[in-house]
């Protein structure tokens, strides 16, 4: 296409099968050029390209066994010889075997009738390139299947219903190339007793990230021994554990994983401030990242923890929690010296949970040096590209908005600016009335961030003071903008903004959610 094949590359992996197809149709260059990028995945596929691979794999294995008619060409090269080193993707395997049972329960009679695993098992022996497999099964004879396959992958997602020597002997197969493992599967087995024998694997030195969802205290036979092959795991994301597993892995991070940075927390129940406190305290390096994902109140015990990995935080998420001690939250933002996300503003559809916001004073934000009008330096003025906050006031309006405004021109690098700042909520007939404390008008002072040329997304929320000059100042001031959310179509004055960014600004998304 472009005779440079990185331009290839680029070009050809943002295009969707369908887009390629057509371009693979252009000649016969773009076809030899597009044609591996059509086989790379084998995921998403409509019907009709699901039974179109189904019939490939089926004739590709009548030609490998001589059981095509006898004018065919025998030197002919096979489909699956050919292209098969291609897939990098295999999406699903229990979907794919459901298709090939399907397909051979449709097609025509034939000389020899292989079974779905057959069919599978001549799939996976041409996919020499093989990088990630979904391997979803309910059955030991997959498990011996893939067995081949299985030292060569660098991402595997396990799930399905599992026998534990099944489990074991997977996790076993797989080899250092193993950067990615998802774990999502039942034991089939727990009630027996069986206790995990001990292993002589390798280390999987090579395995950096670790997903572990839907796990209960009857996964803990299963993997007790497997986190000593996890040293080199930097990354883990949990999700909906029970607490017994939940203590179980806080104990193995100790133990094993003494290279864990970071950390992402998806439990939507029974996750309190202690729990979180011992999960923090379990990195031996310092955390760069922690997310936590779950309706959660985030107390003194985490954020104490929390405050310890100053040093070494670049990025902190904290968009579901229902409560944050604010007085300790505002200790973490001015000592961070590496810090480029801080994002604690609540998601829209949790603040019907909450009994209070959780907010950053307006005179912490501001953070004066003692006995001067000078804003105290924070150290991550430099490196800051996210920052997602909530800010109350004591008043209305905030005669400090200035000292804000100096406070936010400080963080020269933000990308992408959140705030939905209030100075009081109301109940009035169920519903929640706020009021802004940070107006974002050219008369409060929005010229002073004149020099955040960086920003790409900005959220006004509440504030409802950006009108048609802020919206034109800010196409002029900020020539990366591409998306302003929280416009209220029902203000008069918002939405005369966002009609102005829509009649002179195409590219910008200017009612974003």
């Amino acid at each position: 296409m472009f005779d440079i094949p990185e331009l290839d590359d680029m070009v050809c992996t943002q295009l969707s099968r369908g887009d390629l197809t057509q371009c693979a149709r252009v000649n016969k260059t773009w076809s030899r050029i597009v044609v591996r990028y059509i086989w790379r995945h084998i995921s998403n596929l409509t019907p009709l390209q699901k039974n179109i691979l189904a019939g490939l794999i089926f004739h590709d294995h009548q030609t490998l066994h001589h059981h095509t008619p006898a004018t065919a060409d025998r030197n002919q090269v096979s489909c699956l010889s050919r292209y098969g080193p291609w897939v990098q993707h295999l999406d699903d395997t229990f979907t794919l075997l459901q298709l090939l049972t399907s397909y051979l329960n449709e097609s025509q009679p034939r000389l020899v009738n292989p079974t779905p695993m057959d069919l599978l098992r001549h799939l996976l022996v041409h996919c020499s390139g093989l990088k990630s497999m979904h391997l979803r099964m309910y059955d030991d004879e997959t498990a011996r299947i893939v067995g081949d396959t299985l030292p060569q992958l660098q991402v595997l997602i396990l799930s399905g219903s599992i026998k534990l020597p099944v489990v074991q002997d997977i996790l076993s197969k797989c080899s250092a190339k193993l950067k990615t493992l998802v774990l999502q599967f039942q034991p089939l087995d727990y009630l027996l007793g069986r206790e995990a024998s001990e292993s002589n694997a390798e280390e999987l030195s090579g395995l950096q990230r670790l997903e572990l969802k839907d796990c209960s205290r009857r996964h803990i036979s299963t993997l007790s021994c497997f986190w000593k092959r996890c040293a080199r795991v930097e990354t883990v994301e949990i999700t909906e554990s029970d607490m017994v597993f939940f203590k179980h892995l806080v104990i193995s991070i100790e133990a094993h994983m003494s290279s864990i940075s970071v950390i992402c927390i998806n439990i939507t129940s029974n996750l309190n401030d202690n729990h979180l406190a011992s999960l923090l305290s379990a990195s031996r390096v310092g955390w760069k990242s922690v997310e936590i994902n779950s309706s959660v109140n985030l107390g003194e015990l985490s954020l104490e923890v929390l405050i310890k990995h100053t040093s070494t935080l670049k990025c902190l998420r904290l968009p579901r929690c229902l409560e944050v001690e604010g007085a300790l939250l505002k200790r973490i933002l001015p000592s961070c010296d590496k810090l480029e996300a801080f994002v604690v503003l609540v998601e829209p559809q949790m603040l019907s949970m909450l009994d209070a916001i959780p907010t950053i004073d307006a005179q912490d934000f501001i953070d004066l040096e003692t006995d001067s009008d000078s804003l105290t330096p924070w150290p991550c003025e430099d490196t800051l590209k996210v920052l997602s906050l909530e800010i109350s006031a004591d008043s209305h309006p905030f005669k400090g908005q200035s000292q804000i405004y100096k406070r936010l021109a400080r963080f020269v690098n933000l990308e992408k600016l959140l705030m939905r700042c209030l100075f009081d909520e109301y109940e009035t007939n169920g519903s929640t009335i706020l009021y802004e404390c940070l107006e974002m008008s050219l008369e409060s002072g929005l010229s002073r961030l004149e020099g955040l040329k960086k920003i790409r997304v900005l959220s006004v929320g509440s504030l409802m003071k950006v009108g048609e000059r802020e919206a034109q100042w800010m196409r002029d001031n900020w020539p990366k903008l591409r998306e302003v959310r929280g416009l209220d179509k029902e203000n008069k004055m918002q939405a005369q903004a966002g009609m102005w960014f829509l009649m002179n600004c195409p590219h910008m998304n200017a009612f974003a959610s």
